[in-house]
């Protein structure tokens, strides 16, 4: 029975791992909520390096909202300073300056939560290291656990 259950909370806990990192590698769409891996630190108190984030897409947008918008080829999140009309001003907390100015259709959605610890996680899974040791650490609680059924 335990060995059973720790399986299964390891095999739970890698799928949900892969599943959460590929999403936030590919910027994939899953029902309009999107995960994003905070890259810098200039949204610093609010968000931190490696936090991952939920932005689910909106056409609602107010001032102090914290957006994700398109950059070019990359993906910015930051707070809303001031909208006029179809242009969003934006800034990041930690920053001194205010983002240039961009229109509506750049955003890609509103952040809805952010996850601290679970961005930490994906981050230490991110390194082959960790891959081996829990790997060799679920097949050693599968097969050395003792089953009650020969005790």
């Amino acid at each position: 029975m335990i060995k059973k259950i720790l399986y299964s909370l390891v095999v739970i806990i890698l799928v949900v791992t892969v599943i959460i990192n590929v999403l936030s590698i590919s910027g994939t769409s899953f029902m309009g909520f999107r995960v994003y891996r905070v890259a810098s630190g200039s949204m610093d108190p609010y968000l931190k390096i490696n936090n991952l984030i939920l932005v689910k897409a909106s056409n609602n947008y107010k001032k102090n909202d914290v957006i994700t918008y398109q950059s070019g080829s990359s993906y910015v999140t930051h707070r809303i300073i001031k909208i006029n009309d179809n242009e969003v001003i934006t800034k990041g907390d930690a920053n001194n300056t205010q983002d240039d100015p961009i229109t509506k259709d750049k955003i890609v959605g509103k952040l809805i939560y952010r996850f601290r610890l679970f961005g930490l996680l994906i981050n230490i899974f991110n390194k082959p290291i960790t891959w081996v040791i829990a790997l060799v650490t679920g097949f050693l609680v599968i097969y050395l656990v003792p089953n009650k059924k020969n005790i």
